[in-house]
């Protein structure tokens, strides 16, 4: 399976997305259901395969198996005139890196960060505010980790045959993401898996505008 990922220059806050996505979605062309997730007759209830991002300030754009091929012609010297919003953008592609990702389990655990992850929806934010206990509260995000991790890979087509394991071992902020008038619980936190991810794909809600925005930290040696 490709994963694509386009970093481009000029700066980009985290409530822009949206606007950089329509953008990005008008240059490359709008017939492709998998830019926007948007159908004639509704959403496409899919893990998203194009996702935009805001990465250290800076606009990216992670786009994963079929949706790799919308971007061929982004190279290293595409200069973009984008509108985010009510201000015009002048921005050149920093980099591209693709590479080849197949789901592998490693004997060795590894670390991965995530920030602004979206875990909890509707009636699964009452239960977790009731939760008394902290040992409660993280079981059941790291329940929601790997349902999140599951959705990317139905979503690639691949199928896991092991048990996928995560333990939380650190939880750095909490805070709260405003999206169409309504407030969404957010948490940055690290988590240790026996799979290995790919750097920047998103889990949880709202992946497609960079929450959740995943990255590798680090192997934790026996």
């Amino acid at each position: 399976m490709k994963i694509k990922t386009i970093s481009f220059n000029g700066r980009i806050s985290q409530v822009e997305i949206p606007y950089f996505r329509a953008a990005i979605v008008k240059e490359v062309g709008e017939d492709s259901v998998l830019l926007h997730n948007h159908k004639d007759e509704g959403l496409r209830y899919s893990y998203p395969l194009v996702q935009y991002k805001c990465v250290d300030g800076r606009p990216m754009v992670t786009a994963i198996g079929d949706a790799a091929t919308l971007f061929d012609n982004f190279h290293a010297t595409t200069s973009l005139q984008l509108n985010i919003g009510n201000r015009k953008m002048h921005t050149m592609v920093l980099s591209i890196h693709e590479e080849d990702y197949q789901p592998t389990f490693t004997e060795t655990p590894i670390e991965y960060g995530v920030r602004q992850y979206i875990p909890l929806t509707g009636t699964n934010v009452s239960e977790f505010r009731h939760l008394i206990a902290f040992t409660d509260k993280v079981e059941m995000l790291e329940g929601k980790i790997v349902g999140n991790l599951l959705s990317f890979f139905k979503g690639l087509g691949a199928h896991i045959q092991d048990e996928l394991k995560v333990v939380i071992s650190d939880i750095t902020d909490r805070g709260v993401f405003r999206y169409k008038n309504v407030d969404f619980m957010t948490f940055d936190l690290q988590f240790v898996s026996n799979i290995l991810l790919p750097n920047n794909i998103g889990i949880g809600k709202s992946s497609s505008i960079g929450m959740g925005n995943v990255h590798v930290m680090r192997t934790i040696d026996a």
